[in-house]
């Protein structure tokens, strides 16, 4: 369950100011927030402590899962009105990322290597299917909007008869203003899942 105290203090934001920071719609007559993700739509309804998966007609098809939920409801509560740095790095290299990033912490690739790891086409139209598009670097690179402030690039490099494929995952270096670590950790693991089943 998401904590009770994130419910009230989203349900005590000014909606207006909320959409502002975070990109997301909010619908005064049914007390709803929309908010993209990924390739979908999510809407966080407060008052009734539910977060869904938008289908086609802009209705609940079902339940979030608690992780997407809790990363939904503290991206509106935290977001800021600010523009990304244009510097990528590594979750290590955010502010406490090297401590924080470790362990079962540590954002896993590997079922992105293993998929795509000797087909960049296929890694580069999962990408576009999540919305994204390709940038130069690696072997391969996607870069996909997450959320309305918070973008990842995932750099492939294939594999070879020498060298397993490797992937890496970079954020805008002020990521962490948007939501803590270990809400970018479900962001991630989000989205890297998103990317294999596209």
């Amino acid at each position: 369950m998401i904590p009770e105290e994130h419910w009230h203090h989203l349900a005590a934001l000014e909606p207006e100011a909320v959409c502002r920071r975070s990109g997301a719609r909010y619908d005064p007559t049914r007390g709803c927030y929309t908010l993209p993700l990924l390739d979908r739509q999510v809407q966080v309804d407060p008052g009734a402590r539910s977060v869904g998966w938008l289908g086609e007609g802009q209705q609940v098809e079902r339940e979030a899962s608690r992780d997407v939920a809790l990363l939904v409801v503290v991206y509106l509560i935290g977001a800021r009105e600010m523009p990304p740095s244009g510097e990528w790095v590594t979750s290590e290299s955010l502010p406490a990322g090297a401590f924080f990033f470790r362990g079962l912490h540590a954002i896993s690739t590997e079922g992105v290597a293993a998929r795509f790891g000797h087909d960049m086409d296929g890694f580069l139209r999962a990408g576009e299917r999540l919305g994204g598009g390709p940038v130069e670097a690696g072997d391969a690179c996607v870069q996909v909007q997450v959320l309305p402030r918070i973008a990842t690039r995932l750099l492939l490099w294939l594999g070879d008869d020498e060298f397993s494929a490797q992937v890496t995952m970079l954020f805008d270096s002020r990521v962490h203003e948007h939501i803590p670590l270990d809400v970018l950790g479900i962001a991630a693991r989000h989205t890297t899942r998103a990317l294999v089943l596209a």
